[in-house]
């Protein structure tokens, strides 16, 4: 008759003593294949040893022994494994299959990562052919909105989820912008593998965020945001206006380098437009006075408006706000400044077909405001260069008169 095992208690586990060398399995009567190795460097390990539903004798390692893992839960754990195991369960197979998620995760594409991939592979040859516009705006919203998830997995990101992100932001207009830039970075990571496919194409920016602007500054608000820039930070208070006397986009502005003006004939020109070709802006006297302030000792290759270390002006939200609050005015945005500029030059009889020039768009209106047909739009190539400068230089003089006028 077979010598029963005695089951294991507090005091046999005190008593135990690492072998000499090698290990030693001590076996537990009161739970059937249940085991506690203890290995000659005092290693004290629950195994459970029992066959599977395919009748082939498993060790499975259940832990450490511990205070938070003592004999009760190594009972427990056995019991529980054993039921596994014998119901079709693979604890070895998945425990190696953990390990390898972590380890393939610690290693794995992060949102930071896709970012920076597409900066290397994608806007860094654009900026080498004059291409890219405002990427580090891109990435500062992408990053800003999406920073609770930096460092996630991509495999663990999905559209709900950063759908989720966007409707939360406080900030509707920020997380606007940020859907809009990350949806062509999710598309190239999509397209090599690194996202699920979809994930860019199903997000969508807030309910309402793109309800079209009719907001224009008058004449007092445009004076008073005028003698206030002075107490912005510069680059900053110029920019601004900058803005106000080109009809410019805030991207154009903030790419814009001292190699794309020729001062010669007074011309900027910007490399590449929402249009997809270069678009000369000619300079009146007051742009040109701006830049004489600020082109001494410059680099051609710099930025116009940049940082003191030569990046890109990013901190727009802030400014906008401050300078709002120095000015005592309130519900307007950066893009409302362009068509405040564009309203005044329609007031001054500027024709709508010139007023499209300076602002940079497709030509689709004739001298009358009438719209053109395909032939002749598709045809009619002309920039009206000297309609341009003429209606340029009225607009800087108008906003010069107006925010300089004393009330």
């Amino acid at each position: 008759m077979a010598k029963s095992t005695p089951p294991l208690n507090g005091a046999m586990l005190r008593n135990i003593q690492p072998p000499a060398t090698g290990r030693e399995d001590h076996a537990d009567g009161a739970c059937p294949g249940l085991r506690l190795r203890v290995t000659a460097t005092g290693r004290q390990t629950w195994l459970l040893c029992c066959r599977d539903s395919n009748g082939r004798m498993r060790s499975i390692v259940l832990g450490e022994r511990s205070a938070q893992f003592g004999l009760n839960a190594a009972r427990e754990h056995a019991r529980a494994s054993r039921m596994a195991l014998r119901a079709g369960a693979d604890p070895i197979k998945e425990r190696r299959q953990k390990r390898e998620t972590a380890e393939r995760r610690k290693h794995a594409d992060t949102l930071i990562s896709l970012l920076a991939a597409y900066e290397t592979y994608v806007v860094c040859p654009r900026q080498a052919l004059g291409k890219a516009r405002s990427w580090p705006e891109s990435r500062r919203r992408i990053e800003d909105v999406f920073k609770q998830w930096q460092a996630v997995a991509l495999e663990d990101l999905s559209s709900a989820v950063l759908q989720q992100t966007i409707d939360k932001h406080p900030s509707r207009s920020s997380a606007a912008a940020a859907c809009r830039y990350i949806r062509p970075v999710l598309r190239w990571g999509e397209l090599r593998g690194l996202i699920a496919v979809g994930t860019g194409a199903a997000l969508t920016q807030p309910e309402g965020v793109n309800q079209v602007r009719h907001r224009v500054l008058t004449d007092a608000e445009l004076r008073n945001v005028w003698q206030a820039l002075p107490d912005l930070a510069q680059p900053y208070g110029d920019l601004f206006k900058f803005l106000m006397l080109t009809c410019c986009r805030l991207s154009e502005a903030t790419s814009a380098r001292w190699q794309d003006v020729d001062f010669n004939s007074a011309l900027w020109t910007i490399p590449q437009t929402k249009q997809g070709h270069p678009h000369a802006v000619p300079l009146s006297r007051q742009v040109l006075a701006l830049f004489a302030k600020r082109a001494k000792n410059i680099d051609p290759s710099a930025l116009i408006f940049g940082t003191r270390t030569g990046g890109h002006l990013s901190n727009f939200d802030r400014t906008t706000k401050k300078l709002q609050r120095l000015s005592s005015t309130s519900n307007w945005h950066r893009h409302d400044m362009r068509r405040t500029s564009a309203t005044l030059m329609a007031n001054r009889g500027t024709p709508p077909h010139v007023v499209e020039m300076v602002l940079g768009h497709a030509l689709v209106s004739g001298s009358d405001g009438s719209r053109l047909g395909r032939v002749a739009a598709v045809y009619n190539k002309s920039r009206y260069e000297n309609e341009t400068r003429t209606a340029i230089q009225a607009l800087s003089d108008e906003i010069e008169s107006i925010c300089t006028h004393k009330e």
